[in-house]
């Protein structure tokens, strides 16, 4: 990726660097001293949603085996609320160098942790429109990072 020289705005040599880049979470968001380059785009938060989600598919598969499959949708909130909370890293954002922290920096309370995934389910609701959000948003913040004053960072 190259900056054009009068706009500071990233060019690529073609649309697979481009593709990489955006995969890669790589991006430039936001101008200035406001921009934030350790945040993490929308690729590698779907990386590791897709390795949260493959972890708790093997827990929904012991619990139906013990007849337990009723839970499993409780199991996953706990799961994202109590690592969001504790050391702000699940463990496929662990995996991939990432965690959830509050914009001032610091570590999210369970209260903050709440309150984003809260967001985060109602995000998803309108065709995932929240979640996708961080695409264009220059924060790299999806909706229920901003109710909840967070950001996704490099870890």
């Amino acid at each position: 990726m190259n900056t054009s020289e009068n706009t500071g705005t990233p060019s690529f040599a073609s649309a697979g660097d481009a593709a990489r880049s955006f995969l890669s979470g790589n991006v430039a968001t936001g101008t200035g001293a406001a921009a934030d380059t350790r945040r993490i785009g929308f690729g590698p938060r779907l990386g590791a949603y897709l390795i949260d989600a493959v972890a708790l598919s093997a827990v929904a598969v012991v619990l139906n085996i013990v007849h337990l499959g009723a839970i499993g949708s409780i199991v996953g909130l706990a799961y994202f609320l109590y690592f969001w909370s504790t050391s702000g890293q699940t463990l496929g954002m662990r995996l991939l160098k990432m965690k959830v922290v509050r914009t001032d920096g610091q570590a999210l309370s369970w209260g903050t942790g709440a309150v984003r995934l809260g967001g985060y389910i109602v995000s998803a609701i309108p065709l995932c429109l929240g979640l996708l959000w961080v695409i264009w948003d220059p924060g790299k913040q999806g909706w229920h990072d901003k109710w909840a004053g967070t950001a996704v960072v490099r870890a």
